[in-house]
């Protein structure tokens, strides 16, 4: 692979002592030269935080850089594998392998914890496209899976909020990916991998290139990528943290199929029909499917259990094409035009296909833009006398929450991502002037299937329709029609600054830069139709609108005197919609003595409500723990008497734009320092602080908090005929439910009410030896939250090292430590490189979801705590603690010739198993376990290898 000016400057400036903390198995040691000469040249280059050009790393600001040969020596073949891993990201992240996400399919950087909607990604300090899918639903974020692995330079990872080029609201930092300027050559790159117990990826990947800026003046090159990854179902993987069977340790059995699950109605495939004359599961009940349960006695002896379609890991794949071409102009001018087309395949599976209800009429509601709610009331589930699947001499209900025929529901998402952008540089009068416009378009499709339309179902059992001999394309086509739809996103950037020395001071000179920019998005996410008619479970969420942001901003990099550097920005935004906003960003670095690096920064952020939050844009979703104790006296025993069993269920929330909403304001400072005790050691601490006001919060959160009841208003649908229950267990009656009729919902608008102040340390350390058989490598990067503070009207929750905020994403826990460390030794053609990560431990607790304490939190997690009704003393004992997880992974690679070189990696080495955690509601089929934080664990051992070769 040629090597380039830029990434040699880079790796200059880090053999000096510049740390840069990097990510994963990323440890800053491939070819880094041992030394530089005092009379080399170092060409300047822009880092991420600041216009202005510099020669080293070494800024205000703490920037981690991940190189290529970074990214290769991680082990992994994606963007998205290596991020996770970032000491920096925390609560709030969001993964594939999160079944219940409104993102479906995409992937998302969390940094300080502040949700992905915090934390700005840009490809060449340009914004890149948001997912068309919004995280719950309100949060923009860039799907890392997207972006291709092998046309990456380096990764800059800013890591204090706000910046006056990219944007005020980077609140929590920004994620830059840089790639390649230009290429000459050809190389070609495959791998292959596979877990122990099954999951296997392919990755492929090539580059060519032709044509030398210096003496052909120009150069264009062409990089195409492949990779797929296997699904890892639910079954097959085994251990503690993926036992469904709680029986033992006092809860309940939650494998599909099981007796004593809890839950009302069993999840049998092919379901079942209840005698008429008592209407609950006993000996009278027909099994429509006998091969998968056969009668009562084998239900109830746990013997008509079975493994779903549930994924631990989804099947995903990317095909990413991206071109440059690059001129040289006269003048000293340059210009390039980069076109990409990036798609990406993932899948959801998993939960029932939901015909459970059938027993009673069920209320649901339609919504879609521009249309209010609306109820829609599927009547019982009845099998007429006669009916092929009713052996009874009365109508009988039939129950079924799993029809083989259909499967598991899933939804496919395919994203067709393309963007185009120009970018001229030169110097003109003594400035360098750099300009860029582009425009992007993301296309995702979503295609449901096995989502039952309950109204259609009801009118299928009332026609005889025959359950057990139908085919998947009978039901389908009866009762279960596919549901597809495309959300898009269209984008425009433009944005030209120049820079310019002015004066010079006593250390050096004064430089000043000068920008203007405008970003326009446009979103038009739809729900399928069946969801806007309130027929069928489809992902409900919709947004529909645009912003607009024109803004200005200004730099001043002063070396005051020699040793102290001071840069002074300031940026100007207006949004069309919500007004105008100044925000400063200061930052001061002071080296006494060449060992010792003072350094800090202060700032201001702001943050727009986007059109999910203030737009035209709705969602529903499950959970709500509102009930009407007219219609369920008591919800944890629906067969009670003067029970109606069908409103004993956790009603049904609708997040709804909130048009009124103000502006997020942060406040951001950061203070450190680098010792570079020798040339080849440098250790940074560096102490970080970001305070977030007028917080835009789904009224979830605070609804869990204790909010004015009247926040969220309650809307009844019609008064219906329900089965109604006398007597325990007797449930005969069918009555007409009380005026004004059952909740049909509850709103949740957004509300600009609460505050997050989020504070802690990092520690990187970087080190070099060269030792008379090769050169030593060692580097630690490491965080620690000393504070993740939020607060509503007066009452303040500190939630670090708990599971808060649970509402946020996956619920994926707030652990206070995170940290990687990598050892590397270089000898000749051969890297051998092994790392550690490190996640630290969290207690179940989050009082701001009302679970104050370890037997609330364990009853109430989950998939609404489905583990455990009330937990007992041996799980408190055991169990109140989501423990640290680390794994190590190994990498080596070895050059055969100067052409050719092989690697292999083991991630995962040990075979580490990811701690249980029981109240995490993101894992598949409810299973105890964090894919957010522990992912590598339940996929296991996995073992890679792949060569590399240039022509």
């Amino acid at each position: 692979m040629i090597r380039y000016p830029v990434a040699r400057t880079i790796k200059s400036a880090l053999a000096a002592g510049a740390i840069t903390a990097a990510s994963g198995a990323v440890a800053v040691h491939a070819q880094v030269p041992t030394s530089t000469s005092s009379g080399e040249n170092l060409q300047e280059v822009v880092v991420t935080g600041s216009i202005i050009k510099r020669t080293d790393f070494d800024t205000p600001s703490p920037v981690q850089v991940i190189s290529a040969e970074d990214l290769q020596r991680t082990g992994f073949t994606s963007v998205s594998e290596v991020l996770r891993n970032l000491a920096s990201n925390g609560q709030g992240t969001l993964s594939q392998s999160f079944n219940f996400a409104f993102a479906g399919g995409g992937s998302g950087v969390a940094l300080r914890g502040l949700t992905v909607g915090g934390t700005l990604t840009l490809v060449d300090g340009a914004r890149m496209i948001p997912y068309p899918l919004t995280d719950d639903s309100q949060r923009n974020f860039v799907d890392i899976t997207q972006i291709p692995f092998n046309v990456i330079d380096r990764i800059d990872v800013l890591k204090d909020g706000a910046s006056a080029e990219y944007g005020s609201d980077a609140i929590a930092g920004v994620v830059n990916v840089v790639l390649k300027k230009s290429y000459t050559g050809t190389s070609i790159k495959a791998d292959a991998g596979t877990a122990d117990q099954h999951g296997t990826t392919e990755h492929l990947a090539g580059i060519w290139g032709v044509g030398n800026l210096a003496s052909d003046g120009y150069n264009t090159y062409l990089s195409a990528e492949f990779r797929h990854q296997d699904r890892i179902l639910v079954g097959d993987r085994h251990g503690f943290w993926a036992t469904q069977d709680w029986t033992p340790y006092g809860g309940f059995n939650t494998q599909p199929g099981a007796s004593d699950s809890g839950f009302a109605r069993p999840r049998i495939p092919g379901g079942y029909v209840l005698d008429p004359a008592t209407n609950v599961i006993d000996a009278g009940t027909v099994f429509l499917n006998p091969a998968a349960c056969s009668n009562f006695a084998a239900y109830s002896a746990n013997k008509c259990v079975y493994n779903g379609r549930d994924q631990l890991q989804p099947q995903a794949g990317n095909v990413d094409v991206l071109g440059r071409f690059t001129k040289t102009l006269g003048g000293n001018w340059q210009a390039s035009v980069t076109g990409s087309w990036f798609r990406s395949l993932a899948e959801q599976v998993g939960g029932a296909n939901d015909a459970g209800v059938s027993g009673s009429p069920f209320t649901a509601f339609g919504y879609a833009p521009g249309v209010n709610p609306f109820a829609v009331t599927s009547p019982r589930v009845l099998l007429p006398v006669g009916a092929p699947n009713n052996p009874f001499n009365a109508p009988a209900r039939l129950i079924s929450e799993y029809f083989p025929q259909l499967g598991d529901p899933e939804t496919q998402f395919v994203t067709n991502t393309y963007r185009l952008f120009g970018n001229i540089n030169g110097s003109v009068a003594g400035w360098d002037v750099d300009g860029i416009a582009g425009y992007m378009y993301s296309a995702l499709t979503q295609k449901s299937t096995g989502f039952i339309n309950r109204n259609a179902l009801a009118a299928a059992a009332a026609a005889d329709f025959n359950f057990v001999t139908a085919t998947t394309a009978q039901m389908e086509s009866t009762f279960a029609p596919p549901g597809e739809v495309k959300d898009t996103d269209n984008m425009e950037v433009v944005d030209l600054h120049a820079t310019r020395p002015l004066f010079n001071l006593p250390g050096g000179p004064l430089s000043m830069a000068l920008g203007a920019g405008y970003n326009h998005l446009y979103r038009d996410s739809r729900a399928p139709a069946g969801a806007e008619h309130g027929t069928q479970g489809f992902n409900g969420a919709y947004v529909v609108g645009g912003q607009s942001n024109t803004n200005a901003y200004i730099e001043f990099v002063a070396p005051v005197v020699r040793g102290l550097e001071i840069d002074l920005s300031g940026r100007y935004d207006h949004y069309p919609q919500y007004g105008s906003s100044e925000t400063p960003k200061l930052g001061v670095k002071y080296s006494p003595f060449r060992m010792l690096t003072l350094r800090g920064t202060y700032g201001k952020g702001f943050r727009a409500p986007n059109a999910a939050e203030s737009g035209t844009a709705a969602s529903a979703f499950g959970g709500a723990a509102i009930y009407d104790t007219a219609l369920c006296p008591d919800h944890t025993n629906p067969f009670g008497p003067n029970s109606f069993p069908g409103e004993c269920a956790e009603l049904t929330g609708l997040q709804i734009a909130t048009k009124t909403l103000q502006p997020e304001k942060s406040t951001n400072w950061t203070t450190g320092l680098i010792f570079s005790p020798f040339g080849k050691t440098s250790i940074s601490l560096d102490y970080w602080d970001i305070k977030v006001n007028q917080d835009i919060q789904s009224g979830t959160s605070l609804f869990f908090l204790g909010a004015d009841p009247s926040l969220f208003p309650i809307v009844y649908g019609q008064q219906l005929v329900e089965t109604f229950c006398t007597a325990q267990n007797v449930c005969n009656t069918q009555r007409l439910t009380p005026a004004p009729g059952p909740i049909l919902y509850v709103a949740f608008p957004y509300y600009n009410l609460t505050q997050t102040h989020v504070n802690g340390l990092d520690l990187d350390v970087l080190s070099r030896w060269n030792l008379g058989n090769g050169r030593l490598s060692f580097q630690f990067n490491g965080t620690y939250m000393f504070h993740y503070i939020f607060g509503l009207q007066g009452a303040t929750f500190d939630l670090a090292g708990t599971h808060g905020p649970s509402i946020v994403s996956g619920d994926t826990g707030n652990p206070k430590i995170r940290g990687v460390t990598s050892l590397s030794w270089d000898q000749g053609p051969i890297n051998v490189t092994a790392t550690v990560n490190y996640v630290g431990r969290f207690n179940l607790t989050d009082p701001t979801a009302g679970e104050p304490d370890c037997a609330t939190a364990i009853g109430a997690g989950g998939v609404f705590g489905s583990r455990f009704g009330t937990p007992n003393q041996f799980i408190l004992d055991h169990y109140c603690e989501v423990h640290s997880f680390t794994d190590v992974d190994l990498y080596a690679q070895y050059a055969v010739t100067s052409r050719l070189a092989i690697h292999a990696s083991i991630l995962n080495a040990l075979n580490s198993q990811p701690p249980i955690d029981l109240t995490t509601y993101g894992a598949a089929d409810d299973l105890a376990y964090n894919p957010a934080m522990h992912q590598a664990g339940a996929i296991g051992r996995f073992y890679n290898l792949g060569a590399s070769y240039t022509f």
